[in-house]
């Protein structure tokens, strides 16, 4: 019975498995997914700027793991990319999410290739680890700029200015009944003006009668 070949997504599918479970229960043992010609690259750059070198073999893989440090790494997948490549290889990249030793989690990058050595079993022949900033880092939000257009000001904002450029309006509410004081003061006097006009009319009138002769009998 022949026995058919399976895809490439399948096959990448089912290494991503097996490689991050064991990246967090036995990260000791995850060399032996790399043989004598395999490459390894974790960062993309150094402290000092200079892009990362990759380590070759198993032992040097080893070494470079174990400097690293996982410890309860844990990790969320979000997407997998596989598709075949020269040699009956398949090409895998891996994007997720990425938490050591409890650390806040970050979004990393992998890519795989995988050579086949049987129709069965296939030897990781490169690997670079790619890491990004933690996820819950604080972004920057650029200051916003002065808006220069003309807005149309508010009713409370119209009625400060009034008040400004009125100077009546703005004195004290003292001065109002004062105001009403001397109206009705000027009111009193219209009136008083008033009476002693009837009375001036009236002692005329009188006098004009007493100076008046009597009339003449008949």
């Amino acid at each position: 019975m022949v026995m058919e070949k399976p895809s490439p997504l399948l096959v990448g599918r089912e290494f991503v498995r097996q490689y991050y479970t064991l990246l967090n229960k036995a990260p000791d043992y995850l060399h032996r997914f790399y043989g004598r010609n395999s490459s390894y690259v974790h960062g993309g750059v150094d402290g000092s700027g200079k892009p990362e070198e990759a380590v070759y073999g198993q032992a040097e893989i080893h070494k470079k793991v174990m400097s690293l440090q996982f410890n309860e790494c844990h990790t969320k997948i979000r997407q997998v990319d596989a598709h075949a490549t020269l040699g009956d290889g398949v090409v895998v990249q891996v994007m997720g999410e990425l938490s050591n030793s409890g650390r806040p989690m970050r979004r990393f990058m992998q890519t795989f290739v995988l050579a086949p050595e049987s129709l069965r079993k296939r030897r990781l022949r490169r690997s670079r680890w790619r890491l990004t900033l933690p996820l819950n880092r604080p972004r920057t939000v650029p200051a916003a700029a002065p808006s220069t257009s003309l807005r149309r000001p508010s009713v409370t904002e119209s009625r400060s200015s009034r008040r400004r450029r009125c100077p009546r309006r703005s004195q004290s509410p003292s001065l109002r009944p004062i105001r009403r004081r001397r109206r009705s003061l000027t009111q009193k006097q219209s009136c008083r003006w008033l009476r002693r006009s009837q009375r001036r009319r009236r002692r005329r009138n009188c006098q004009r009668r007493r100076e008046a002769p009597p009339p003449a009998s008949l």
